[in-house]
């Protein structure tokens, strides 16, 4: 995932690299990632669609990602849409097996610099009521 953002989410001694997507409206995992890894992630029995960036639908399922830190934040346990990213991943040397979408980002107030890969969040006593 060269140049794009992304950031380390860990689940115990689990760690992945993450797409930071503000433009998400939903949290995607693939669903092979998801799959090897059933305590980051509970698959649920109903089928979901997703639309991509390019409009397209995409067949998955709903899911359910467990708790998790991100900068050393903890998040709550989310909705998520689990997917089958292969065909993607087959044309990048750097898989893609987790999304996070806006309800993820939302639930702390970040600092992110992009350029100098700086992700970290607030303090919560600088936060702007």
């Amino acid at each position: 995932m060269a140049g794009g953002p992304c950031v380390p989410v860990r689940w115990g001694d689990t760690v992945v690299d993450a797409v930071w997507d503000t433009g998400a409206g939903v949290t995607v995992v693939d669903r092979a990632w998801a799959e090897a890894h059933p305590h980051a992630v509970t698959l649920l029995q109903e089928p979901s669609r997703g639309t991509d960036v390019t409009g397209a639908e995409i067949p998955g399922a709903r899911g359910l990602l467990s708790a998790s830190l991100v900068a050393g934040q903890a998040l709550a346990p989310q909705e998520c849409g689990v997917v089958d990213l292969s065909q993607l991943n087959a044309h990048l040397d750097d898989p893609i097996r987790l999304i996070i979408g806006l309800p993820q980002i939302v639930q702390r107030d970040w600092y992110v610099d992009f350029r100098t890969r700086v992700l970290a969040p607030y303090p919560t006593t600088s936060r702007v009521h």
